[in-house]
């Protein structure tokens, strides 16, 4: 494995996620990618330009940003290097368009421990990433 990339949403669950691929990433001498995915508020064609949209949009990529900018700063500080990417929409989607892009040989994220039910009705990033995935995927709990 020469590439790993986490996702992230700053949650603690990430963070376990997070935690467990830089070991996994030293053990390795795997390059470190960390992606932040901000859902699209609607899917409603012709949403950008509505001002309330776009307040949240910018409000939103900007809290990735800190957050990014956060986890790369803390893991420098340890002596780890981290390439970090965000995106915008559904975050299944962009995780995986991400892995394809920077040739990831693993995925890692997180799990929320959604019971069956909540799954079904809330969906689940980790459970979409897992089945449409054609790399290894890691589900930290």
């Amino acid at each position: 494995m020469k590439k790993v990339l986490v996702a992230t949403d700053g949650s603690e669950h990430a963070e376990k996620a997070l935690r467990w691929a830089l070991d996994y990433g030293r053990r390795c001498g795997a390059e470190l990618h960390v992606v932040t995915v901000v859902p699209a508020l609607t899917p409603i064609p012709g949403s950008p330009g509505i001002p309330e949209y776009d307040r949240y949009m910018e409000a939103a990529l900007a809290e990735a940003e800190r957050l990014l900018a956060g986890i790369r700063e803390r893991l420098a500080e340890g002596g780890a290097a981290v390439q970090v990417h965000s995106g915008t929409g559904r975050p299944s989607q962009e995780i995986l368009r991400t892995a394809e892009s920077i040739g990831a040989d693993l995925i890692v994220v997180g799990s929320r421990g959604l019971s069956r039910l909540e799954g079904a009705i809330l969906g689940s990033v980790s459970t979409e990433v897992v089945h449409l995935s054609r790399i290894p995927v890691v589900v930290v709990r």
